[in-house]
């Protein structure tokens, strides 16, 4: 009988359309660590000043980001709900006022995001190589995984290559 090989270690969060953090393992908080607690992906990428730092190209995430909010638009078509439906979701979803609240926020507050908003019209893609510097860990480059769920939330993975540096940096998290 063979071996199964091993799995690489990952972390993963659950996010609602709003990117709205609704669950996420404790590998993934410590990850996210040096931006603070995060409740909100997009404010975290557009609002935390650490996130220049801890992003190593964080002008790609940033993209990514509002292709992920793009991807939850509850107003477009094909998109999970009825469009223009308001009020009542579940919790995990997010409801079109709390998506439109974060859209709206960001767009007054951040003039990248008002500018890539704008701008950009793009699908999100559910892979994507991401350099992060982390505090205790250093430099790493980690794959993120993004698949959405027919009610319009996200699973974010972000796991590295079994057997790399990389993958034993990310147990190391289970230290920290």
């Amino acid at each position: 009988m063979c071996a199964e090989p091993p799995h690489p270690p990952s972390a993963s969060a659950a996010l609602n359309r709003a990117l709205d953090v609704v669950g996420a393992d404790p590998r993934w908080q410590r990850l996210h660590a040096p931006l603070g607690e995060v409740g909100n992906l997009a404010h975290a990428v557009f609002l935390e000043p650490a996130a220049g730092w801890f992003f190593l190209d964080h002008e790609q995430v940033q993209v990514a980001v509002v292709a992920l909010l793009r991807g939850g638009d509850p107003r477009a078509a094909g998109s999970a709900g009825r469009p223009g439906a308001r009020g009542a979701a579940e919790p995990t979803t997010g409801s079109v006022e709390r998506w439109g609240s974060v859209v709206e926020d960001l767009r007054t507050r951040s003039p990248q995001f008002r500018r890539l908003w704008s701008g950009l019209h793009v699908r999100y893609r559910t892979r994507t190589s991401c350099p992060v510097h982390h505090p205790d860990l250093g430099a790493i480059t980690v794959d993120r995984f993004v698949s959405r769920a027919a009610d319009g939330s996200w699973l974010e993975r972000v796991q590295a290559p079994a057997d790399s540096p990389a993958a034993q940096v990310m147990a190391l998290l289970d230290l920290i």
